[in-house]
């Protein structure tokens, strides 16, 4: 019986109950559209995406005894064989057991363990035995299987199947290969325990290479190891390295958790970290909105204007870096189009109380699909602000609530402690390469900012994240924040300052007028000429500034700062610059001052800038021929034919621009498109299910196109997708591109085009073409 028929089987024997708790387990497997029956969730359980997603939530112990039964040849997956190779009594790995069985993850059948096939390509190699023989010996010439059968004194059949059946009958019983190895001469056992060298260093060393050759004929002679036709070096097994290994090896197996020290804090109301955090988020936000900041080519902030804007605010990169993440997750900011500006929820968020606004970029990171804070990649390149945007790791996302977890369930702890903890419970997170030296420290002190935890302890804040509740989250961090004010002292050495946090309507005003000078728990301004005179740019004039100032002003304006805003006004726009698409030069200027006068030419918006200039506000081109039609004589001039007859840039950019889809309006309805998710009765799915009565499986034209054209689809991703095709949802497909690249994607509304998806990829954040017969397989997308 197959894995995956074990597995469908093993649903069929739960009652209601008992189906109901695994799709507790493993909600994702009935996402999207529900399986036709218990086959099709079968199949869903054993995606390997799907079994990763469920491993993210179980412990190291529970892990590790996955790992090891994996590494286990497939006859060889008892209980007592799997509690041999942990080194422990099958007692004690029941319980561990029976929870990876209650989330589907293996099948129990007595003593015998059945893993999904699809475990292998998750695990891989988990134990670095290699490959167990059951997969090697399929592979060799039938002849020298039945040498290495005669070497080892085995007579049993000649047929390939009896041959393979035999060896590996032989080599199922550990005290087979160590009586044969007992007999190797002393320089092969040496090799055999120093065989951890890789292949080119052989290569290298001629010793070495004469050292590895002597041992593997040896072993091949002997029977114990088979040469591949298509490698110079024979394959060890995953069983002779067991053996190698010894009895007194064991796979590693921590079933207690690490000891834990409470420390003297052991609660926690409030947090500093917010206390800093929240002016710098709203510096960092008003600076933004007031001078957008460049974005470079290849996405992200700069180096250069991330150091700019953080000495702009006094605040430290890692803060701007997290505020900036945290604004754009929100929409508070925009980053498109070359340049991080103002988002849509701008205007209202910053209307919004401190409280709504750090609750509203809490919850942005405790949804975001990476870590805000992470400066090194794991090979070491520096990562820019905002250059990770669409990006979705799970590890970053369980890292954070696995964190809080462990705080909410163990108490305050101190943070060496408490990731050794949390990586125990939830071993899967993601540990950035940054933090390689205290794992989780990234995680904590973007927690530590933003008020979810004060040093070793969870806050009031925390525990409602932790429970979705955004009520309790608002009042404790009103709680933790002083009263807005909305009124500020001005003094005679143009400064102002406003005691406790500036309100929107002052702090919008005096950073329009004036430059930040300190921050907390007061905030000073100071005025300049170079202030005063931002303020004028921005359109206002001298009187309305004075009025607006003094609206604020706790006791009036001070003369001195009466003056100066005066003499800045009487000097701002003594000189005056115009745009200008196209410029007119002529020695006549009666002749200019005729065009500028004609009525034919006035949509084109003609001025005189000067006796013998003329401004115009259309292209050089449409200006030509409008003067022509007009009667006039123009000629072209050489530097305004050079300016304009570039590289074409825009028009081969017009011309690629596919009709009606361009990438604004292509993501916006690819995501309007795809249908909020209800949350399912998981009780009413499992009811339905083993009543037979789940989704008809009968195919729609779209699933039959699927089924011809991606043939190597199963039919539970046939269905899936065909079903995001129809409602122009989101899905997941795992990939293998033209180049060989296999990458996971999730795509949303897509549309069959022959052979060929269109749709929108949220990795690239931007509309894809798949090839259907690359699609390997398809998922639920979260």
């Amino acid at each position: 019986m197959s894995a995956l028929a074990a597995l469908a089987d093993s649903l069929r024997a739960l009652d209601e109950d008992g189906l109901t708790a695994v799709l507790v387990r493993r909600p994702d497997a009935v996402r999207g559209l529900p399986p036709a029956d218990l086959d099709e969730l079968a199949e869903r359980l054993s995606h390997p995406r799907l079994i990763v997603h469920a491993l993210t939530d179980v412990t190291l112990p529970h892990l590790q005894l996955l790992q090891a039964a994996c590494s286990l040849p497939v006859a060889a997956r008892t209980t007592g064989r799997l509690a041999a190779l942990l080194g422990t009594a099958e007692a004690r790995i029941d319980p561990l057991l029976d929870d990876l069985a209650a989330s589907a993850l293996l099948v129990r059948n007595g003593d015998r363990i059945v893993l999904p096939d699809t475990t292998d390509d998750v695990f891989g190699d988990p134990l670095a035995l290699g490959r167990p023989l059951a997969e090697q010996l399929p592979s060799h010439p039938v002849d020298q299987l039945r040498r290495q059968q005669r070497v080892l004194g085995l007579t049993s059949g000649t047929r390939r199947a009896e041959v393979v059946e035999s060896l590996l009958a032989f080599f199922a019983d550990p005290a087979n290969l160590t009586r044969v190895l007992d007999q190797a001469p002393p320089q092969v056992r040496d090799w055999l325990h120093d065989s951890t060298q890789t292949t080119s260093e052989w290569l290298d060393d001629p010793d070495d290479y004469r050292r590895t050759r002597e041992a593997l004929l040896w072993l091949q002679e002997h029977g114990l190891v088979v040469a591949d036709r298509y490698s110079y070096f024979p394959e060890l097994s995953a069983e002779l390295v067991l053996a190698l290994r010894g009895p007194d090896w064991h796979a590693p197996f921590t079933p207690d958790p690490p000891p834990t020290h409470a420390p003297r804090t052991t609660t926690a109301s409030g947090s500093v970290g917010l206390l800093q955090f929240a002016p710098d988020l709203l510096e960092v936000v008003d600076r933004v909105n007031r001078a957008p900041v460049p974005l470079v080519k290849s996405g992200g902030v700069g180096v250069r204007e991330l150091t700019k804007l953080a000495k702009a605010c006094a605040a430290d990169e890692v803060t701007v870096r997290l505020a900036l993440e945290l604004a754009v997750a929100a929409g508070i900011l925009d980053a498109d189009r070359g340049r991080l500006g103002a988002g849509e929820q701008f205007a209202s968020w910053r209307a919004a109380s401190p409280a709504r606004q750090v609750v509203t970029v809490v919850q942005a990171w405790w949804t975001l699909g990476y870590a805000p804070t992470e400066s090194v990649d794991e090979d070491g390149k520096a990562q820019r602000p905002l250059s990770r945007r669409g990006a979705h790791c799970g590890g970053c996302v369980a890292a954070r609530r696995a964190l809080l977890d462990t705080l909410a369930e163990h108490g305050p702890l101190l943070l060496d402690e408490l990731a050794a903890l949390t990586c125990w419970r939830r071993p899967l997170i993601h540990v950035l390469a940054q933090d390689d030296a205290r794992p989780l420290a990234s995680v904590a002190h973007e927690a530590g900012l933003l008020g979810v935890i004060n040093g070793p302890a969870l806050t009031d804040l925390g525990r409602a994240l932790l429970a979705d509740d955004p009520d309790a989250m608002q009042a404790s961090v009103e709680e933790q924040l002083p009263a807005t004010a909305e009124r500020a002292t001005f003094g005679s050495d143009l400064t102002a300052f406003v005691a406790g946090t500036p309100g929107a309507t002052v702090t919008t005003l005096l950073d329009s007028a004036a430059d930040r000078e300190s921050r907390g728990g007061a905030v000073t301004w100071r005025f300049s000429p170079g202030s005063v005179r931002r303020a004028l740019d921005e359109g206002s004039s001298g009187e309305r500034l004075t009025e607006a100032l003094a609206s604020v002003a706790e006791t009036g304006l001070p003369q001195p700062l009466r003056y100066l805003i005066k003499d800045v006004a009487r000097r701002h726009g003594s000189l005056r610059l115009s745009p200008a698409t196209s410029v007119i030069r002529g020695d006549d200027p009666a002749l200019l001052a005729e065009a500028a006068a004609d009525r034919r030419l006035a949509k084109h918006g003609l001025r005189l800038l000067a006796p013998t200039v003329l401004a115009a506000d259309v292209e050089v081109p449409a200006l030509l021929q409008a003067l022509r039609d007009a009667g006039y004589l123009p000629v072209l001039d050489t530097p305004a034919h050079d300016s304009h007859d570039g590289d074409g840039t825009d028009d081969v950019a017009a011309a690629l621009q596919r009709p009606g889809r361009t990438a604004d309006t292509w993501s916006a309805d690819a995501r309007s498109a795809v249908p909020a998710r209800p949350e399912q009765d998981l009780r009413e799915v499992a009811r339905a299910l083993l009543a037979g009565s789940g989704p008809a499986r009968a195919a729609s034209l779209t699933a039959r196109t699927l089924s011809a054209l991606a043939p190597q689809l199963a039919g539970g991703g046939v269905r899936l997708l065909a079903h995001a095709i129809d409602t122009r949802g989101r899905v997941g497909i795992d990939y293998l591109a033209g180049s060989g690249a296999r990458s996971t994607r999730v795509i949303a509304g897509p549309e069959l085009a022959g052979p060929v998806l269109v749709a929108w990829c949220e990795l690239r954040d931007a509309e894809r073409v798949f090839t259907l017969s690359r699609i390997e397989s398809v998922y639920a997308a979260d």
